[in-house]
């Protein structure tokens, strides 16, 4: 990549797995040119995005004339490309089987977010007049306490220091936020390891100002689901 280059980052700030690959292209620190695509409205719905992605889902990023879709495959590619000129290879192993350790940890990472997914129902709160999920508290903690147990050897997930594996945990982890869970209190490392997530540089932007506008339209929906079913 030149110093004019900037990747071309197809986004929707409060789609957990865009704000992962958000948070790889700010750790890696390269350029890149930010297209919001409001999924709401359809705007990935064109033969012209099709092309950029197949599903017509975001995240997407085009580098060049190289397009690429789904996030932990856009994750894995940035690292892959661009990790060496920024001196951090260590977010995704260079051998084979360190890599597929932290590939085997992207597939876990999938049922996590799909657990805690179920217990937020956003699809459901926001869409479909729902509420959270309670009855799915306790399949959502087991979870939790799968990446408790990851962190009992290491202060991040798979390592002593940050990997690509850290964003697509943590990322699904923040979607409680949306919630008023508080219950940590059986996940001592995990709230640990939080805080060293929340501490860095680009939490803020993007974190904290994406969730703050998701929790606030999730509260209103919840609220506005259960007055409609009194």
């Amino acid at each position: 990549m030149s110093a004019k280059t900037k990747i071309d980052f197809y986004t929707m700030d409060t789609s957990p797995p865009c704000r992962a690959v958000w948070m790889v292209l700010e750790e890696l620190g390269i350029p890149y040119n930010e297209h919001y695509v409001n999924v709401m409205k359809g705007e990935q719905k064109t033969a012209e995005y099709q092309k950029i992605s197949f599903r017509q889902k975001v995240p997407a990023i085009k580098d060049g004339e190289f397009c690429l879709a789904e996030s932990r495959a856009v994750a894995a590619y940035l690292i892959s490309e661009y990790g060496e000129n920024q001196k951090k290879q260590h977010l995704y192993p260079q051998d084979n089987k360190s890599r597929a350790k932290m590939d085997q940890h992207l597939y876990i990472g999938e049922n996590i977010t799909d657990s805690i997914v179920n217990y937020v129902n956003p699809g459901g709160v926001l869409f479909r007049g729902e509420q959270t999920r309670h009855e799915k508290l306790a399949e959502m903690k087991n979870y939790l306490g799968m990446i408790e147990r990851m962190l009992a050897d290491h202060t991040y997930t798979t390592a002593d220091n940050l990997t690509v594996a850290d964003f697509f945990y943590y990322i699904a982890v923040t979607l409680l936020n949306l919630t008023d869970f508080k219950d940590f209190d059986d996940f001592p490392k995990l709230v640990a390891w939080r805080k060293k997530m929340e501490a860095l540089p680009y939490h803020k932007k993007t974190c904290d100002e994406p969730l703050a506008k998701f929790r606030e339209a999730y509260q209103a929906k919840l609220k506005e689901n259960a007055a409609k079913k009194c």
